[in-house]
């Protein structure tokens, strides 16, 4: 059915095949939030895509097969639940457990994590690109952030939505007086710290991983000296609040969202790159779609300019004209509706997906894996679509 199409993800560009596991990680010294009883350990789930050898195997598919992911985002949006079924039916270009490649002995690893109501393969698109050009790209379901996370004993946890998360997220930005709960606790520091920490339990049992040897398809061939971050919207202010806590990681690329009080004050270390747009076009999205209120993009586009701003190294402030925030992600995709209900921007899906791959790519070739193949700021200068801020210049 044309409306819901069972689609392809385009072919990737760079010279290698992709392979994929998915595994799960618990934190012994956290206690899970996102159940009203927290009498379970901190557990997170990430789907690993990496550089492999041509392989036979099975493809992956989009959505994996225990997951409720697809029930659970139309609930989130109040739409019908069978709308998303066939998310099931779509396969990647990922091999499962293919052989890591070994054109080279290791790999520079990213980590990604994706929006409030997403799941770890939001942005298969951009995963997949940058695996095929020589990443090894871990894509986290955080409980809590992701629309539903299935863990291995079979547990299920259901995102909250936005009237529950928003307050708990932007405390961590613009803090209340009056901290808002969860099941009865206050958060005076909003929810975002928890959720870095996520990031720092992977880079710890990836660690794990790369020293078990024959353990796993990856055992030694992770190069966890050279490590980048990028999300959008939630996945975007966590990787930013990550990166400020953990310079384990060198380069970080942030995606359409507001950054927390730290990242705003005191900018970050690291290379970074902000992808977002104007005002304008957040309005015109607002015009179409509703959301967008001023004092949400007043947050967004104040405390990301504030970030770029105060932070001391290698920093790109960009505005891509005419995407909208869905255009970030794979979801417009997954239907036309999306584009009917004013949710994809007059870009247009296959042209934000080529800009945000180009741009992703070249800035994590230059910061981490250090092979750069062209400047970021000459690629940005040829791109007509996009104006860039630059601190220092490139």
């Amino acid at each position: 059915m044309w409306l819901l199409p069972v689609f392809s993800f385009p072919q990737p560009s760079g010279p290698f095949q992709i392979g994929t596991i998915r595994v799960e990680w618990t934190d012994p010294n956290r206690a899970e939030l996102f159940l009203p009883d927290r009498d379970r350990p901190r557990s997170i789930v990430s789907q690993i895509y990496y550089p492999s050898a041509p392989s036979q195997g099975e493809a992956a598919p989009y959505v994996p097969p225990q997951s409720r992911v697809p029930q659970r985002i139309a609930d989130l949006m109040h739409l019908p639940s069978f709308l998303l079924e066939q998310l099931r039916r779509v396969q990647t270009h990922a091999k499962v457990g293919a052989p890591v490649s070994a054109q080279r002995e290791r790999y520079p690893v990213l980590i990604y994590l994706s929006g409030l109501g997403g799941f770890s393969n939001l942005n298969t698109f951009e995963a997949e690109e940058l695996a095929s050009n020589g990443f090894v790209v871990v894509a986290l379901d955080q409980p809590g952030g992701a629309a539903s996370v299935t863990l291995v004993d079979g547990t299920e946890i259901a995102g909250l939505g936005k009237a529950v998360m928003d307050p708990l997220l932007i405390q961590s930005a613009r803090p209340a007086s009056r901290a808002p709960q969860l099941f009865g606790i206050f958060y005076p520091q909003g929810l975002v710290p928890y959720f870095a920490e996520d990031v720092s339990l992977a880079l710890d049992q990836l660690g794990l991983m790369n020293a078990s040897g024959g353990g796993s398809v990856l055992g030694g061939k992770l190069d966890l000296q050279h490590v980048g971050i990028y999300g959008v919207s939630l996945g975007g202010i966590v990787a930013a609040q990550a990166c400020h806590t953990d310079q384990r990681i060198l380069a970080c690329i942030v995606m359409d969202a507001f950054m927390t009080a730290d990242v705003a004050t005191d900018g970050l270390s690291q290379p970074a790159m902000w992808l977002t747009r104007s005002a304008e076009v957040m309005r015109a999205e607002r015009d179409r779609a509703g959301g967008w209120t001023e004092d949400d993009i007043a947050l967004h586009i104040g405390s990301m300019s504030d970030a770029f701003s105060h932070s001391g190294t290698d920093a790109y402030y960009v505005e891509i004209a005419d995407i909208f925030h869905l255009d970030f992600t794979d979801a417009p995709l997954w239907s036309p509706i999306v584009s009917w209900l004013g949710l994809s921007g007059p870009i247009g899906v296959s042209r934000a997906h080529a800009i945000i791959n180009s741009l992703s790519l070249a800035f994590f070739d230059r910061y981490v894996s250090e092979n750069p193949s062209r400047s970021v700021a000459d690629l940005l200068a040829s791109v007509p679509e996009v104006r860039a801020r630059i601190s220092p210049s490139d």
